[in-house]
């Protein structure tokens, strides 16, 4: 019947029969995951964020490598820009997973220079959002100082030290 709701794209009718099958709980894993996954759906799509992230959790526990509770619940955390620990770590393990979506790299970035966590993976997260964006000063100065402190030097920093002189010649 949830499906039956989402194909008629009634996003309330399906959360409340899924969440409804859900509550009364006797059904094989299987169904309790498309039922979660449908929750997660169409919770997004209402815009439901902590809703939809509550479910994607409750997945995780039972599917820890779900793709769907994961983007899920990762795009719900760029939505209310959750900088949380829990959150960073979603962030650069869904980079780990598809370096091509370079949507994490702002809040990664931002998150490392605030804190001034200069780790190798740090410094190479920070680099690639360099790439992907010369034009953010904030981080090309970050990058530029973490780049001294570290003493790293190579032609990765080369390139970013001359962007960073720009600012401050």
């Amino acid at each position: 019947k949830a499906k039956a709701a989402v194909e008629k794209k009634n996003p309330e009718k399906a959360i409340t029969i899924a969440e409804d099958a859900l509550r009364r709980g006797a059904y094989p894993i299987q169904i309790q995951r498309e039922l979660l996954e449908i929750c997660i759906e169409q919770h997004y799509l209402l815009k439901n964020f902590f809703k939809c992230q509550d479910h994607s959790k409750q997945l995780l526990k039972l599917f820890h490598d779900n793709e769907i509770a994961w983007n899920y619940l990762t795009r719900t955390y760029l939505e209310t820009k959750n900088t949380t620990d829990e959150a960073i770590g979603m962030y650069e393990e869904s980079y780990k997973r598809n370096p091509e979506n370079k949507i994490y790299l702002p809040f990664l970035a931002k998150h490392y220079a605030s804190r001034k966590d200069y780790t190798v993976e740090a410094l190479n997260l920070m680099y690639d959002y360099f790439l992907a964006d010369k034009g953010n000063r904030e981080n090309v100065r970050a990058l530029a100082e973490a780049y001294v402190q570290s003493k790293r030097m190579g032609e990765e920093s080369i390139a970013v030290l001359e962007e960073a002189l720009k600012d401050s010649p």
